[in-house]
């Protein structure tokens, strides 16, 4: 008779996995360059070969959002393992597409590869949120959101040192693709040996959101509408930053394209400091005032955004303002779709609640492709970032409105 495993070694081999997603998404923004010098080499004018890549992004994110707000319902009927697996070889599939042609190819895959990879995280949560006490699953998300922070810095690194060394790009996503066919040849192997029963020996001190009284309900409300502003403010700031920053860098003339993808890995390395920081503060102490550090953090990333014009000019204050942005910026976003949507979700609806708040966060992130491209063709970088910059500032003030609101932890 196998022996049976506890359910953490599922939730570990399902983070291992979401790292390996990444290392595909991310290859996607580190190419843009790449993309934007072949498109140019066979005619296209800069402003226009900008845009075409500037509609694989919007595209791209318009398919993750309408993904978003519709698997939500079904990862919560689902045991999580299904989805995962299929948005895993999906995740594979479209990669290769990528990989094997021109510009109608990149789009194709890129457009699949955003709706495919939708599955993962609500996934992930559902399985968290299932088998962790309340007391406990916040800062299991957060380790969790540690393999989506890491898989983004390791994604840029790899595809920015084999781009440098002038290996071509299409093997580094097959290589990619292959290790995410791999993980999810693993989750399958060890699924049926996870141990069903749990025992919540914790609960009995907290509250769960997912159980609350229908007297809460209007709060809970009000905290879901601050979480969705902040969900348009992150995710198109995110966006801009991690799509463009490697053509950024290369259009100011300050990197070539490997060393542009190698040094806009420290916005998802600064992110883990940031998640870690925030998961032990946030959310955490009964009877207290909760922290405002997630509101610090989207005003230092604010003031980093619109720091990043003053950078063009120096590598060395480039690379200081964009740790910032990434501790402040990414630890936010972190903290938002893990403890902020688990807390406002329960356990029955995490995936749901997940699914809404980074569905519609994915809808501005819409603008984060050919958005860009236009402002940055027809006014100039400054526009973008000073722009993102005051978006972060609202977000906060409206967070701030309504974050007393969010479920507490009982005495």
């Amino acid at each position: 008779m196998r022996k049976e495993l506890h359910p953490r070694v599922l939730t570990i081999a399902f983070a291992i996995g979401y790292f390996a997603f990444y290392l595909c998404r991310v290859g996607l923004s580190v190419v843009r360059p790449v993309w934007l010098t072949e498109l140019i080499a066979t005619g296209t004018s800069e402003p226009d070969a900008l845009r075409m890549v500037g509609n694989i992004v919007s595209i791209g994110m318009l398919a993750a959002a309408v993904c978003k707000l519709t698997v939500g319902r079904w990862i919560d009927r689902e045991r999580p393992t299904r989805p995962y697996v299929i948005g895993g070889l999906l995740v594979a599939l479209t990669t290769f597409i990528v990989a094997t042609g021109g510009y109608a190819s990149w789009l194709l895959g890129s457009v699949a590869h955003r709706a495919a990879q939708t599955l993962g995280w609500p996934s992930l949560s559902k399985w968290v949120a299932s088998t962790e006490s309340v007391a406990n699953r916040n800062r299991v998300l957060g380790y969790c959101s540690m393999s989506w922070i890491l898989g983004d810095a390791l994604a840029r690194f790899s595809h920015g040192g084999l781009i440098s060394a002038g290996i071509p790009w299409r093997w580094s996503f097959i290589t990619a693709a292959i290790l995410v066919i791999a993980c999810m040849g693993g989750i399958l192997a060890i699924a049926p040996r996870i141990r069903d029963s749990v025992d919540f020996v914790d609960d009995s001190d907290h509250t769960d959101p997912g159980s609350i009284t229908a007297d809460a309900s209007l709060s809970i409300q009000r905290a879901f509408w601050g979480a969705l502003g902040l969900s348009v403010a992150l995710s198109l700031s995110r966006e801009a930053l991690l799509e463009w920053m490697p053509t950024y860098l290369v259009n100011t003339g300050l990197l070539r394209a490997g060393g542009a993808s190698i040094l806009s890995a420290v916005v998802p390395l600064g992110a883990a400091g940031g998640t870690l920081y925030l998961g032990k503060v946030y959310y955490r102490v009964p009877g207290r005032t909760r922290p405002k550090a997630f509101n610090y953090f989207l005003i230092i990333a604010a003031i980093g955004l619109m720091s990043i014009p003053l950078a063009a000019s120096s590598l060395t204050v480039m690379l200081m303002c964009l740790i910032a942005i990434g501790v402040t910026l990414g630890g936010a976003y972190a903290t938002l779709l893990g403890e902020v949507a688990a807390s406002l979700g329960g356990r029955r609806n995490v995936a749901s609640t997940t699914s809404i708040i980074d569905g519609v966060g994915s809808i501005a992130g819409i603008l984060a492709g050919r958005g860009i491209a236009e402002l940055a063709a027809g006014y100039g970088w400054s526009v973008v970032w000073y722009g993102l910059g005051g978006l972060c500032v609202v977000a906060s003030v409206g967070w701030m409105m309504t974050d007393q609101f969010m479920p507490r932890c009982r005495e």
